[in-house]
């Protein structure tokens, strides 16, 4: 089984990507600010949720650690994550890279 690690797994694209790597059988970790609480409707079945800042790293690297892929649905309220960098900084200590998907036609999980 893949473990897949979804940056900003709380958003809207994020929550899309997290229901469809679970329903693919994948396990999935949530790297969020805000991680919703257990038992309510924003928390995604058997998602992991982890709180984590990706403008301080804090909680990144628990986030991460596992992953055999990271997805990156990071966004900011100016369609730019500031803390992008941090998560890249970790992802490199932890010999992993980050893909991109942005604008690409029939990407699957």
């Amino acid at each position: 089984m893949t473990r897949i690690c979804v940056a900003g797994g709380t958003g809207q694209v994020g929550r899309e990507v997290v229901r469809r790597a679970l329903d693919a059988g994948h396990s999935v970790a949530v790297l969020s600010r805000n991680p919703p609480p257990a038992g309510t409707a924003a928390n995604i079945g058997d998602a992991e949720y982890f709180r984590a800042d990706v403008t301080t790293g804090e909680g990144v690297a628990a986030a991460l650690a596992g992953a055999d892929v990271v997805i990156d649905c990071l966004e900011g309220r100016s369609g730019k994550a500031p803390g992008r960098h941090v998560v890249h900084r970790e992802l490199r200590s932890q010999q992993l890279r980050l893909l991109p998907v942005e604008g690409r036609q029939g990407t699957r999980l």
